[in-house]
């Protein structure tokens, strides 16, 4: 029976059957093969953090470049627009100085053009007045020829007809100048008794005389005229002097 065993074992271990030193060393094999494996997937896991940590502190000075270029960017950004802040600003500045000298140049010259606008009035209005000024001496002869005939000459037994009918023609050509004068805005002024204005008279003397109030015209040397309301000349009188009144 021993020799059957034997040769049972035999007959096993030719047909491949292993043995137990060689289950042995198969269990070493796959210790030291799950040994390496773990020795493996440990220097791999090790591998891999430090190429995170790399990777990481690569990344630090990457990172904090670019938050330092966002940074710097922000920084232009802000200081260009405070600059185009500032440049608005003064256009608006400019702008507002514009108009006003704008407005200001406009007003002048609406000023400009009334007060040019008036002159033509005031020369189309008075354009005659010289003329008219040197008709007034002419008015003037015509007042002292009637004054110096005396009443006494023109009436009664004694009137002589001819200096009568010379009389009455330069009255009526008194008249007729006066019509004249009207009709062309031209007016006679300085009566006795008006209050003195030194704008339209001129003063030559004074007198007293009760019956006038103080500084009033007591008489009129020669008429004063207006052309409409520009004085032409001023009327040539002598005013009343009445210290007491």
């Amino acid at each position: 029976m021993l020799r059957g065993s034997l040769a049972a074992a035999r007959g096993a271990r030719m047909l491949g059957a292993p043995s137990m030193a060689e289950s042995r060393r198969r269990l070493v094999l796959q210790g030291a093969r799950g040994l390496a494996t773990g020795e493996g997937k440990a220097a791999e896991g090790e591998k891999k953090a430090e190429e995170s940590a790399q990777q990481d502190a690569e990344a630090k000075p990457e990172a904090q470049a670019e938050g330092q270029a966002q940074q710097e960017e922000q920084t232009g950004a802000g200081a260009e627009l405070e600059e185009l802040q500032g440049k608005v600003s003064a256009l608006q500045e400019e702008l507002k100085d514009a108009k006003d000298q704008t407005l200001r140049t406009l007003a002048e010259m609406e000023n400009v053009r009334q007060r040019t606008q008036k002159d033509i009035e005031s020369r189309t209005t008075y354009a005659n007045s010289k003329f008219a000024k040197s008709l007034l001496d002419v008015a003037d002869n015509l007042t002292r020829a009637l004054e110096s005939v005396p009443q006494e000459a023109l009436e009664g037994e004694d009137a002589n007809a001819h200096l009568k009918s010379l009389y009455e023609g330069i009255s009526m050509t008194e008249k007729e100048l006066s019509k004249v004068f009207a009709a062309n805005g031209i007016s006679s002024f300085g009566e006795a008794g008006e209050p003195f204005d030194p704008h339209m008279h001129e003063a030559f003397f004074q007198m007293p005389n009760p019956e006038l109030k103080h500084n009033s015209i007591a008489q009129v040397l020669k008429k004063g005229y207006k052309f409409k309301e520009r004085v032409l000349r001023p009327a040539q009188v002598g005013t009343v002097n009445n210290p007491s009144s």
